[in-house]
């Protein structure tokens, strides 16, 4: 029996879960695809398993895409955050200068204040 490619040993063990066979984990992918096949369900209606391995691997890829757009979320996220820091720091780098500026002008003022005299 021909497997689509992106079936994965999940894909077989809830399968065989589904239809009622004892699996496990430890099993490999080879073992599992002979159980499968062995299977009384599979030897009656194989196109029926065969469907049952093509939604598991539709529910892992949809699975998996959510998975992506939740991690490109929270990067998004992370991202605004450490703009929002970037735009502070700089804020308050800024008012430092202008702290510091007004210093040196009073200094300044100072210093030709006491040459005045």
């Amino acid at each position: 029996m021909s497997y689509h490619k992106c079936t994965r040993k999940e894909d077989l063990i809830n399968v065989l879960n589904e239809i009622g066979e004892q699996v496990s984990s430890k099993e490999v992918i080879f073992e599992l695809k002979t159980k499968l096949e062995n299977s009384k369900l599979f030897k009656d209606d194989p196109e029926f398993v065969m469907n049952l391995i093509n939604l598991s691997i539709e529910d892992g890829q949809s699975k998996a895409e959510q998975q992506l757009q939740i991690t490109n979320s929270q990067l998004e996220l992370e991202k605004n955050k450490l703009q929002q820091i970037e735009r502070e720091t700089n804020s308050l780098l800024e008012l430092e200068k202008l702290n510091c500026n007004r210093q040196t002008e009073k200094l300044n003022f100072k210093r030709q204040n006491l040459k005045g005299k």
